[in-house]
């Protein structure tokens, strides 16, 4: 659909192809199938089933009818999705549904990563603190109030509903708990405010229809009921209106027109695979006896195709490929297309899919007609006599005749220019994050913006066994804490609570070997950090540029830590601060060094 919009009815202004202005249309689903509302029904069915993960919830605030209800805009689904991975939110709405699951661990789940986030605008995650089993998050600000507390009032409402799908309940009760729904998590623009009207409509018919019904119904029959009726809804009637409409080959049986167009009948795709591989001797009938064609998906395909050329009054068109979209080679003609041109009965060269002599003919007389694969090819255009070739597809012309023209030196398809002007003053940490990285340097002073070394995932399980890059991060939180001079079991209790290591023995064991690596590394950085301290300001004139910086000495000695193995980076972070502060060595003081702890 966003292709047939972005290439037809467009305003006719200068420079569109006529053909972009043809009326085309799509065979509309119903209004059961694309109500987004209903959608919304069924998703809240579907968690209330199934594990409920942070994609889940994510996917959920992004429903159109959920967005709109709470204020969640794409800036807002971007923060979301930070919050819900630093509050480690990984499945289960709530510890109820855990239970319903046989697991007794209530960290992870939507509620407990939402009372994280509200105790992080009151509490700061420094020094290590907790009220009861939540502890506050690092880089929470002010302005994520209104969002946190729009995403606890969502989680609250859902929670609300999904307590009231557990036990079994009449039809007229169900009636009652999905309007409930519809109510509390729903809304929409002025001009899509069918969709309620519509879903209201629905369950005031499933009302109906059961009226007078004592039987209980659970939460899976109200999901198979939904799941029925966005099925078996069938289409718009929006045929006859005198577009061009794109519909499947199912909905062209019975339905006459004059020109009827089939693209992509190649063997990949048409009829499709059978039902059963060749080789799966477990699904074989065997003996019993041989199924209707209707239950055989190919033959069915097949069926509908030739409705689809009986349908067709004067015109019947096939598209497909016949070359390789990469190296140009002649593809063989397909099983389906070979069927028709035999069909067709046409004699001679006219009739075969590629002859060596159907060039010296009429493309009217022809039965197969051969175009070039690209919007730019010559053929196209190429005119017999002294006429100019001209077309309404002047990008394509253009592409046309360049490939006629005698080639030219190739020209970067884009080039950064890096700026000329030179700064007067850099500041050392300039310099080592230009040394570190030159690449990501430059781009951000050419276009004002980055790459982020890597896009942090979702997590939907537990973490029963640990990576070395999640055990590396709870270490490196536990040294963080230590280093800053916070009690160790306070600390410990801080990363056992934020839901990164799995509660019980499999946890504990993590957390003891985190933590015995992550004091001793803290142990060494507070012997070299305990004595005098003090911050240089340095300066160094070189070749009409100044670098200058502010430089941390403890008794003289710059110290770079790090949990785990020193890397490349921190050395050069250690040694270009050594040489602006040797650089600007004042004589009466001692000469400074440089120290690596990991």
């Amino acid at each position: 659909a966003p292709l047939i919009e972005a290439s037809f009815c467009l305003d006719p202004g200068a420079g569109f192809h006529p053909g972009h202005r043809l009326r085309v249309q799509l065979a509309s689903g119903s209004a059961i199938a694309v109500n987004p509302v209903l959608t919304v029904l069924a998703e809240l069915l579907d968690l209330y089933s199934q594990r409920a993960t942070s994609v889940d919830l994510l996917d959920f605030c992004q429903l159109p009818p959920v967005a709109h209800r709470f204020g969640f805009g794409t800036d807002e689904i971007e923060r979301l999705r930070e919050l819900i991975i630093d509050s480690e939110i990984r499945w289960g709405v709530d510890a109820e549904q855990r239970r319903r699951n046989g697991l007794t661990i209530t960290q992870s789940t939507w509620l407990a990563g939402v009372q994280r986030m509200l105790i992080s605008l009151a509490m700061a995650s420094e020094p290590p603190v907790a009220l009861g089993t939540v502890t506050p998050l690092d880089q929470v600000q002010g302005s994520d109030a209104h969002l946190i507390g729009q995403l606890a009032e969502l989680v609250s409402r859902v929670r609300k509903i999904g307590r009231s799908f557990t036990d079994q309940a009449t039809p007229q009760a169900w009636a009652a708990k999905l309007r409930e729904a519809v109510e509390l998590l729903a809304s929409t623009e002025f001009e899509d405010s069918w969709q309620i009207s519509h879903a209201l409509g629905e369950i005031a018919d499933f009302e109906e229809q059961t009226a007078g019904s004592k039987g209980l119904l659970d939460a899976g029959d109200i999901a198979c009921w939904l799941d029925t009726r966005r099925k078996s809804a069938s289409r718009r009637p929006n045929y006859g209106n005198g577009s061009l409409l794109v519909t499947d080959l199912n909905d062209l049986a019975g339905i006459r027109s004059k020109v009827v167009c089939v693209l992509g009948l190649d063997d990949d795709h048409f009829p499709g695979t059978p039902a059963i591989d060749g080789d799966d001797l477990l699904r074989l009938p065997g003996r019993r006896p041989a199924t209707h064609w209707t239950t055989d998906r190919r033959a069915v395909r097949r069926q509908r195709l030739l409705d689809a050329l009986l349908s067709a009054e004067d015109r019947f068109v096939v598209i497909t490929q016949g070359a390789d979209q990469a190296s140009g080679a002649l593809r063989p003609v397909s099983v389906c297309i070979a069927e028709l041109m035999e069909a067709c009965a046409v004699e001679g060269a006219a009739g075969q899919w590629r002859a060596a002599s159907r060039d010296q003919l009429p493309p009217e007389e022809t039965l197969v007609r051969w175009h070039p694969l690209q919007p730019h090819g010559w053929q196209d255009y190429a005119l017999s006599g002294a006429d100019q070739p001209a077309s309404f597809d002047r990008h394509g012309l253009q592409g046309a005749r360049a490939l006629q023209a005698p080639p030219r030196p190739l020209v970067p398809h884009w080039q950064l220019e890096h700026t000329t002007t030179r700064e007067s003053e850099v500041d050392i940490e300039q310099l080592i994050a230009f040394f570190i990285n030159p690449a990501r340097v430059l781009l951000r002073q050419a276009t004002g913006t980055t790459r982020s070394s890597f896009e942090r995932e979702l997590q939907t399980s537990l973490p029963i066994e640990m990576d070395y890059r999640a055990s590396w991060s709870a270490g490196n939180d536990l040294f963080k804490m230590l280093s800053a001079g916070h009690d160790a079991e306070r600390a410990r209790s801080s990363v056992w609570l934020s839901g990164q290591v799995l509660p019980g023995p499999i946890g504990a064991q993590v957390l003891d070997v985190q933590l015995a690596e992550a004091s001793r590394v803290a142990r060494s950085g507070r012997a070299v950090t305990s004595g005098r301290h003090r911050l240089a300001d340095c300066q160094v004139e070189l070749t009409g540029i100044q670098l200058q910086g502010r430089v941390q000495l403890f008794d003289d000695r710059i110290i770079v830590e790090r949990f785990g193995y020193p890397r490349p980076d921190d050395a050069l972070t250690c040694w270009l601060r050594l040489l602006l502060a040797v650089a600007g060595f004042d004589g009466d003081a001692a000469q400074p060094f440089g120290l690596l702890i990991g």
